[in-house]
C-alpha cells in the first residue's frame, strides 16, 4: 500500500507503535523514533526526513531523539503559524477535522481561531472543573 500511495504523497516518521513518548524508556524512545525511519526508508526506498510526534505528546529528550536519528524536522499538534526563529523539531501546525466544511478550513487555516484556542486553553486551567451531581 505503501509503494502504491508513494508516487501521490509524502511519509514521515511517526514512531512504530505509537507509543506516548515522554512515558517511554529512553532506549525504547530511541527504537520508536529511529525505528520508524528505518522501516519507512527500507519500504520505500528513499530518505524519511520529517517526523509527527504521536498525541502530540513530547519533551526535550524526544526532540533530541529525533534530532539524533536524523530527521530533519518534526511536527507537534500545537496550534500556530511557523516563522523564521521557530525550531525545526518543533513546527506548530493547523489541525483540521477530516469533515470539516470548507467554511470551517478557511477559518482554521487563516489563524481567526488561534487565539480562542490559546483563550479556551487558559480558561480551562484557571476554573475548576464543574463537579456533578
Amino acid at each position: 500500500e505503501l509503494a502504491a500511495l508513494a508516487p501521490h504523497a509524502s511519509f514521515g516518521g511517526h514512531t512504530r507503535f505509537h507509543p506516548i513518548l515522554p512515558r517511554c524508556s529512553d532506549a525504547v524512545a530511541r527504537k520508536e523514533i529511529s525505528g520508524s525511519r528505518d522501516e519507512l526508508e527500507r519500504m520505500l526506498g528513499h530518505t524519511i526526513d520529517h517526523f509527527a510526534y504521536p498525541n502530540g505528546d513530547y519533551g526535550p529528550r524526544d526532540v533530541a531523539l529525533v534530532r539524533e536519528a536524523g530527521y530533519r524536522s518534526a511536527r507537534t499538534i500545537q496550534a500556530g503559524w511557523n516563522g523564521p526563529g521557530t525550531d525545526p523539531y518543533e513546527l506548530r501546525a493547523t489541525c483540521v477535522e477530516d469533515d470539516a466544511s470548507l467554511n470551517v478550513l478557511a477559518l482554521r487555516v487563516s489563524g481567526v481561531l488561534i487565539p480562542f484556542v490559546k483563550l479556551r486553553k487558559i480558561w480551562q486551567r484557571l476554573m475548576p472543573a464543574r463537579r456533578r451531581s
